[in-house]
């Protein structure tokens, strides 16, 4: 099989591959496949991590958003890319994933915000941030994208970690953080327990800056092409 003849081939290649289907339905059997086969070829320590990297899975046509789980993932595997590592990476994806628009690097490594034991927030300002990052306020906090503020202490669940994490402030610093189940509320172990990496959850750019400029590039389109203000005025209304 072609997942049988990629694990066996991927040996002889150091870096990370990419392999592009044709449609989302074999890149997902193609990284299931990956899955089962690669442990033939490869010691656990050793074994590449095969990320399937989703599209949004929508029609332009129809007015319905993508799902927040395949957006969440997207941005998964960009963290994932986007990170030092050592570690060989398979990526299958299919072409209308790979063409899609996506956030940048350099704006994504920026404006992500990395936490430890010791740092120093002030939990407002902080606050502001993850909502300037696509963050949700919500209590509990139970799904990737959300987070709360409760005196000194804040909640957030970044979609790099499985679990969301407990800030627990004294003043500005950052006296204690832990990983959590959102169902018991008991702490659980999480690789890099001593970190939290708090990334973007939005694939464009939402900052203020940024959507002014959305709204004037709209404008002077539709000045130039002679669209009705009213036209205009329901293009730039998402950017409110």
């Amino acid at each position: 099989s072609a997942a049988f003849t990629i694990a066996q081939a991927s040996k002889e290649i150091e870096k990370n591959i990419l392999i592009v289907c044709h449609d989302a339905d074999s890149a997902q059997k193609l990284a299931n496949d990956l899955e089962f086969f690669l442990p033939f070829f490869y010691e656990n320590a050793l074994m590449p991590e095969v990320l399937h990297f989703p599209g949004w899975e929508f029609s332009p046509y129809k007015k319905l958003s993508p799902s927040i789980n395949t957006r969440l993932r997207r941005l998964q595997i960009i963290q994932k890319l986007y990170e030092p590592s050592a570690a060989k990476k398979i990526i299958i994806s299919c072409f209308a994933a790979i063409v899609q628009r996506t956030v940048n690097k350099d704006f994504f490594l920026a404006n992500r915000i990395i936490v430890e034991k010791g740092a120093l927030f002030d939990p407002s300002e902080l606050a502001l941030k993850l909502q300037s990052l696509g963050y949700t306020k919500a209590d509990p906090v139970e799904d990737p994208g959300c987070f709360t503020v409760r005196g000194g202490i804040v909640d957030v669940f970044s979609p790099a970690h499985n679990w969301p994490v407990r800030l627990d402030f004294l003043d500005i610093e950052v006296e204690n953080l832990r990983f959590f189940n959102p169902l018991t509320q008991r702490s659980v172990t999480e690789e890099n327990a001593n970190k939290v990496s708090l990334i973007p959850i939005r694939e464009i750019d939402c900052r203020q800056k940024s959507l002014d400029t959305a709204r004037t590039r709209i404008k002077e389109w539709a000045d130039h092409n002679d669209i009705p203000k009213s036209m205009r005025d329901r293009l730039a209304e998402p950017l409110n």
